[in-house]
């Protein structure tokens, strides 16, 4: 590991208290068979204690769930990092990832996914992000991460092993070449995504997520109509 002076969380306490993380397990719904508890003032992200791992809250404000789907399973093999170090934003873009291609019909995938976004650390070292080039700008309307979010992490235990690299790192694994032009148009059809008719358009999160919205009332006014007709 990198010395202390060139980590974002050298010295960093979770200012989280008991009550953050009662409240926490009932918000996020966390099953009782995972265990939270609540560091110590000598404690830091990266030394859990045996048995636990590290996350953030502002990573499950952002969506993140216990257990974790298994699609941030796959991105956190392929690129060999911990979920615990990627940043909450980050987190968010795989989880709007994951939504926006199941709902147009198709299976996200680790090499879709690596097809339009590559890693990168965090400057200074110990998180790291997900960004993509310029012409591959899939999501658009991701928000700040609040920066106060890595004095609020927790430990958490599951009642089977985790199915993600759990050891933290400083140094990003070799990933491979990152996408291009041909790759982001190729990608772009596998995705569904057809009325990407150039490569600067960009789906954006907010409409996407509304039409999903409000798709899913009519449903629901049709059902109930239905079912109780006037």
């Amino acid at each position: 590991m990198a010395s202390s002076s060139h980590l974002a969380y050298p010295n960093i306490q979770s200012i989280l208290s008991e009550t953050s993380l009662e409240n926490l397990e009932v918000n996020a719904c966390i099953p009782s068979s995972f265990r939270l508890r609540l560091p110590g003032l000598q404690d830091r992200p990266y030394n859990p204690p045996r048995g636990y791992i590290t996350f953030f809250l502002e990573q499950l404000e952002e969506g993140l769930r216990f257990p974790v789907p298994e699609f941030l399973c796959r991105i956190s093999k392929s690129f060999g990092v911990p979920l615990s170090e990627i940043v909450p934003n980050s987190i968010r873009l795989l989880l709007s990832f994951f939504m926006i291609l199941s709902y147009v019909g198709e299976v996200p995938t680790t090499q879709l996914w690596r097809d339009f976004y590559h890693a990168k650390p965090s400057n200074p070292l110990g998180f790291f992000y997900f960004t993509s080039l310029g012409f591959a700008r899939f999501i658009d309307g991701i928000p700040n991460s609040n920066k106060a979010w890595k004095k609020k992490y927790f430990f958490i235990s599951a009642p089977d092993p985790w199915s993600f690299p759990t050891k933290w790192i400083t140094e990003l694994p070799h990933q491979g070449p990152s996408p291009t032009m041909s790759s982001f148009s190729e990608a772009a059809v596998r995705a569904g995504i057809r009325s990407l008719s150039c490569p600067s358009c960009w789906i954006k999160l907010d409409q996407m997520m509304n039409e999903r919205i409000a798709a899913r009332v009519r449903a629901q006014k049709a059902s109930n109509q239905s079912i109780h007709p006037e």
